[in-house]
């Protein structure tokens, strides 16, 4: 209502500059009830209407700006994110106009940190359930993460904890079973002078270590979507409205470590540290088109899954304040045997 009103005010000020019809020094543009009187002596009745038109406009303004935040703050708490968008145009309305407001917030880099310390708050969820099939072992891994984001709150990590975690098989014997046709075993078997036995091991789960997630940023752009409203004469209108339909979330992933038992002929039984689910969970990234890229710190030379990654994930809206996507990637698109299913889910948690 507020914004009809000036829409009709200053067209009914430009209409009578443009006409002529306004005497010079009749009246300031806001807040002066004080007309000049040699103005008011050639058209009083004119510049009266304009005077107490100019205290009007004046006293809507203070009324905006006494409940302009109470309105972004709820706006904001009902998850539209562009609930202080009209703070700040308004507020630039009223520098246009040269005036200055009267709280704090018309500085519009103080309005903006305060948004960003209210508005700008989420959580994501995390879940990664992958499955490595093959003849002689299964590694299966399911991991769960949940990770908080607030600019103003500065850097937090979050534990990414494996729920469940399975390791086993004799991995060199899928390898011979794939070269020779599934004579895996025969050429494996324990005889004199069979070097390959030599290389042959069985692997088993020893212990696992959480490795940690950070969202980097959240970022989301608003499109606009059709809709009715009231127009300022009152009667219905088609109008738009900005939105934001989908977000890109930015994750830093730093591995977690699988702590896996190895027995072979070779050597005695030993533990070594693996990253196999970091190693699939890119590999999936990388196919769903999340693009993942090596943390500046990372040994880019190193493609075991030990190196810390950025991934962006896109997420669409699935209810207010609630967005996700759905990491489910169809079993054979990376290796055989291998499948992923999974969400990340991101919530919008407002002051």
């Amino acid at each position: 209502m507020a914004e009809c009103a000036f829409t009709f005010y200053l067209g009914w000020l430009r209409q009578l500059q443009l006409m002529g019809a306004a005497p010079e020094n009749a009246v300031g543009m806001i807040g002066d009830d004080a007309p000049d009187v040699k103005a008011y002596k050639e058209n009083p009745e004119l510049v009266k209407r304009m005077a107490e038109a100019s205290m009007s406009a004046a006293r809507i303004l203070d009324n905006v700006e006494a409940h302009l935040m109470e309105r972004a703050e709820n706006g904001c708490r009902q998850h539209d994110l562009t609930a202080y968008n009209r703070v700040v145009g308004i507020y630039r309305q009223f520098q246009l106009l040269g005036i200055d407001g009267k709280r704090e917030e018309a500085n519009i880099g103080t309005l903006i940190e305060k948004m960003n310390d209210q508005c700008n708050r989420w959580e994501v969820e995390l879940s990664s359930s992958l499955d490595s099939k093959l003849p002689s072992g299964t590694w299966h891994f399911t991991l769960m993460s949940t990770a908080k984001y607030a600019p103003t709150d500065g850097r937090q990590e979050a534990p990414l904890n494996y729920a469940s975690l399975e390791i086993s098989g004799r991995p060199f014997k899928d390898i011979m079973d794939a070269m020779s046709g599934g004579k895996g075993a025969s050429l494996l078997a324990k005889r004199p002078g069979n070097f390959l036995r030599m290389m042959d091991f069985t692997v088993s789960k020893r212990g696992s270590r959480h490795g940690n997630v950070t969202v980097e940023r959240v970022l989301w752009a608003t499109v606009e979507r059709d809709t009715v409203g009231t127009s300022c004469e009152g009667s219905d209108e088609a109008q738009t409205v900005q939105v934001a339909d989908s977000m890109d979330v930015i994750l830093r992933i730093d591995p977690p470590t699988e702590i896996v038992h190895f027995v072979g002929e070779a050597a005695p039984p030993h533990d070594e540290d693996m990253h196999e689910w970091m190693r699939y969970f890119m590999q999936f990234r990388e196919k769903a088109g999340h693009t993942p890229t090596f943390t500046p710190e990372a040994n880019r030379d190193d493609d075991s899954g030990a190196q810390p990654q950025f991934i962006t994930v896109r997420v669409t809206q699935q209810s207010p304040g609630v967005w996700s996507a759905d990491l489910r990637t169809p079993e054979g698109v990376t290796a055989p045997g291998l499948s992923e299913t999974g969400h990340l889910i991101l919530r919008h948690t407002p002051k």
